[in-house]
């Protein structure tokens, strides 16, 4: 049976559904916490597809799900996507899932690690409602193959439609246009605004790529243009709550295995497209007689809270797919903590 059929059938339940959604919508208000109920937007910078990063994105959601009482996922999908995958919540089985997500192919998101990390939301948070607010990559693909499921059902003049194919019409353009990030960064912001504005008032969650949610940052291969969470805060100020990503891995520095944990992708101006912090846990006596390199961050540069003994690893990457690595110890100078540069050898 294809994806319309489905469809077709997932929609028949879905609208069953939402008549009933929106009374126990209702009802549940009352159970809701302050926090859920206080208009906030809680961003997750994540590097896409890593396994533990996902674990700790899905804690967080079950814990905004189950104590406080917040329904609303957005995501860094486009809209059409997140409209399955909500058809898919209804179902119960996962064929919706499974053709959905072969569409991901030759993209980060295309890992068992992903796939499995909708369906522990399903199984845990049954109610969520998902909402895709990036332009829409696939738009030849999955794309095409939802506007022709909605033709089937008579919804060419619903706003469903209307938005679906504005997010294919998105990716088009981004595509066509050399990947132009200015364009894609003020649509997700776009995109984002009408999603939320039409929850009056009700908090969320949202899951992106770390350059994508630095307040304060700047859209990638640009030097000025505001990325998606800077132009969020711009709107809504103080409503908007960043979170660093967070998940240890392991890697090794001059023949030594380290457990190292990911904070977050920056984008850095005309240096490079963008900067990945990395914490070394556990590494500061190893390296604190290390020969200086002469380069030094700042404090106020930095992504999270700099204590001195930490190390860290330094990560710039730029246009033509290269990068540089560097490594940073942080050291007190005067009344405040640097990031002294360092060599390593071997």
């Amino acid at each position: 049976m294809g994806i319309k059929r489905r469809m077709m059938r997932a929609a028949v339940v879905a609208a069953a559904m939402f008549a009933v959604v929106i009374l126990i919508g209702r009802n549940e208000d009352s159970r809701q916490s302050e926090l859920a109920k206080s208009g906030q937007i809680f961003l997750y910078g994540e590097a896409h597809g890593v396994e533990v990063i996902l674990e700790d994105e899905l804690r967080l959601w079950e814990k905004y799900y189950h104590e406080d009482g917040m329904r609303h996922l957005f995501v860094e999908l486009a809209y059409y996507d997140s409209e399955i995958l909500n058809m898919w919540m209804q179902e119960g089985n996962d064929n919706i899932l499974d053709e959905w997500f072969e569409g991901l192919k030759r993209t980060a998101a295309y890992t068992e690690s992903v796939k499995d990390f909708y369906r522990q939301i399903k199984k845990s948070c049954p109610k969520t409602i998902f909402h895709g607010t990036d332009v829409g990559h696939q738009y030849d693909t999955t794309g095409r193959r939802y506007l022709e499921y909605l033709e089937l059902q008579g919804k060419e003049d619903t706003e469903e439609y209307r938005l679906a194919e504005e997010a294919a019409e998105q990716g088009r353009y981004y595509k066509e246009n050399s990947n132009d990030d200015e364009y894609r960064e003020g649509k997700m912001a776009e995109n984002f605004i009408r999603e939320f504005d039409k929850l009056d008032g009700l908090s969320v969650m949202g899951i992106y790529g770390g350059a994508h949610t630095a307040i304060g940052g700047t859209a990638r291969g640009t030097q000025s243009v505001p990325c998606m969470a800077n132009q969020l805060h711009g709107r809504y100020g103080g409503t908007v709550v960043q979170y660093l990503s967070r998940g240890f891995l392991e890697t090794d520095i001059a023949d030594k295995n380290y457990r190292v944990l990911y904070i977050n992708t920056f984008l850095n101006g005309a240096e490079c497209v963008c900067r990945d912090f990395i914490w070394v846990k556990d590494a500061y006596d190893d390296f604190k007689d290390s020969k200086p390199s002469g380069k030094i961050i700042y404090e106020d540069n930095f992504p999270d809270e700099v204590r001195e003994g930490n190390i860290y690893i330094v990560v710039d990457k730029y246009e033509d797919a290269t990068s540089e690595k560097f490594y940073y110890r942080a050291v007190k100078e005067a009344d405040k903590v640097i990031m002294e540069g360092f060599l390593v050898t071997g």
